[in-house]
């Protein structure tokens, strides 16, 4: 186990790793911002089809809470572009726990 982890919680030191998660998310800096504090904290679907890039579309920024939205968003963004006029479901949907896959 990590040894910062230890150091917090000392009883992880025995437990067994069920799963390690680890998140890299670009920030979208927008007018004057200029360090973290000033970095929306929201998310945003890029269509690069404005950019002269067919098929590719990225999501940026947000946070691990935020992901189900992203999901929703970007998957709404591409059904458009193929034409799907289906209502996404992610809200609906219950995801399985974690334990169940340990």
């Amino acid at each position: 186990m990590p040894q910062k982890g230890q150091e917090l919680v000392p009883g992880v030191r025995h437990a067994r790793t069920r799963g390690i998660f680890a998140v890299a998310r670009p920030l979208i800096a927008k007018g004057a911002a200029l360090n973290g504090r000033e970095v929306s904290r929201t998310f945003e679907c890029f269509d690069h089809a404005r950019d002269g890039v067919e098929n590719f579309v990225t999501i940026s920024g947000g946070k691990t809470t935020s992901a189900r939205a992203m999901a929703e968003k970007v998957s709404d963004v591409i059904c458009n572009k193929l034409g799907i006029d289906v209502p996404c479901r992610t809200r609906e949907v219950v995801l399985a726990s974690y334990r169940e896959f340990f």
